[in-house]
């Protein structure tokens, strides 16, 4: 638990958690899916004609993902993908909804997930245009999305090493300063 700005409590990484996954990681796109672009630690997803992503390597067992999202006012969801194999849409992942303004995880696969309600959701204040620091600690199935003062943790059983990415739909998705961590030596 942490204090907030208001002195409310809330949510943060554990310091043992941040100090064992220090080691940084390569961090190379294997594909990118629609409008996406690379330059340098920064990835633009423009999801407005379909969904837009980038995926990685293969997740880690044990990893740290670090970054800061910013989404314009059209998007519908973005957010991390895992178990992507040839069809990113068959993926699962944590998603942000912004209109909504939640975070959500659903046990149905990618092109599945606008017809169901969530498995999980927390509610999270989102606004567009502003940037959103975040940390997604991965423990081989379990995953654990921490944005604002919110944080949302679900096991994801496709997880362990398979690839990842980032996707966008209906809008821009902006991800800077992407990082990924593993355990230190």
């Amino acid at each position: 638990m942490a204090l907030g700005k208001d002195g409310a409590l809330g949510v943060k990484v554990p310091d043992e958690i941040d100090r064992l996954l220090s080691k940084s990681a390569e961090l190379r796109a294997t594909r990118q899916l629609g409008g996406a672009t690379e330059n340098g630690d920064t990835w633009e997803l423009d999801g407005t004609a379909g969904t837009s992503g980038m995926i990685f390597a293969k997740m880690p067992q044990t990893a740290k993902i670090t970054g800061t999202v910013r989404f314009d006012g059209k998007v519908a969801y973005s957010g991390l993908v895992v178990g992507v194999g040839d069809d990113p849409e068959k993926a699962y992942g944590i998603q942000i909804e912004p209109a909504k303004d939640r975070i959500r995880y659903d046990a149905a696969n990618g092109d599945l997930l606008p017809s169901t309600e969530p498995d999980v959701q927390v509610p999270i204040d989102l606004e567009p245009d502003a940037d959103y620091p975040f940390t997604i600690i991965i423990e081989n199935d379990v995953a654990v999305f921490y944005i604002g003062e919110s944080a949302l943790t679900t096991r994801i059983y496709k997880m362990p090493g398979q690839a990842w990415g980032w996707y966008s739909r209906g809008g821009k998705t902006t991800l800077s300063k992407l990082k990924l961590f593993v355990p230190g030596a």
